[in-house]
């Protein structure tokens, strides 16, 4: 069996002790490459099992954003036959799928009856899921989006505006009306920082 290094480590505790060298087998996560590494590795086994998925691999490829899948289909029964597919195929490369989550009780239902995923189940009273920042309520099939402003007793300033806008995480560009409706407000009037 050959096994991949991924990341060598030289290390001594002190300059006259002897170089030692550690092998990582498998990817570090934390480091910039890491990212990358998830994404070009989920594609690389949809490729790999395209063959037997044809439907089902190249949603993978085109419905995952880091380590969350977000996908959907019109009816229910092509939702279980896919979420079956998409097991499988992520068991074949070694991972396993969890947090489940639908706005679909019988889709619920059938992911409750597999042994391998019931203790995976997210159990939210509220039906309210966080996906990639953004809140999903998954009972009106609706991404809500939270933005606390500022307390009014403080002076709104230009960098008070630029620091609020920055920490609107919006990865599908959902608040770009938002945004650049701030950004005009400190072009057009020039506020003072």
């Amino acid at each position: 069996m050959i096994i991949q290094v991924y990341k060598r480590i030289v290390w001594r505790d002190t300059p006259e002790d002897e170089l030692e060298s550690y092998d990582l087998t498998t990817v570090t996560f934390g480091t910039a490459a890491a990212p990358f590494l998830a994404v070009r590795t989920l594609n690389q086994l949809a490729d790999d099992e395209a063959h037997d998925f044809p439907e089902t691999a190249p949603e993978i490829k085109k419905t995952f954003y880091m380590d969350d899948l977000m996908v959907g289909n019109e009816d229910i029964h092509t939702t279980k036959k896919m979420c079956q597919d998409i097991k499988e195929i992520l068991r074949r490369g070694g991972f396993k799928m969890q947090k489940w989550s639908s706005n679909s009780d019988d889709v619920l239902e059938f992911l409750k009856e597999d042994n391998n995923t019931r203790d995976q189940m997210e159990i939210k009273l509220d039906k309210i899921i966080k996906i990639l920042g953004l809140t999903w309520n998954r009972k009106d099939d609706a991404f809500e989006i939270t933005v606390r402003l500022p307390e009014l007793n403080k002076p709104i300033t230009k960098r008070s505006i630029l620091s609020d806008v920055a920490r609107l995480f919006d990865p599908f560009g959902w608040l770009a009306p938002v945004v650049i409706t701030a950004k005009v407000l400190i072009q057009n009037y020039g506020l003072a920082t």
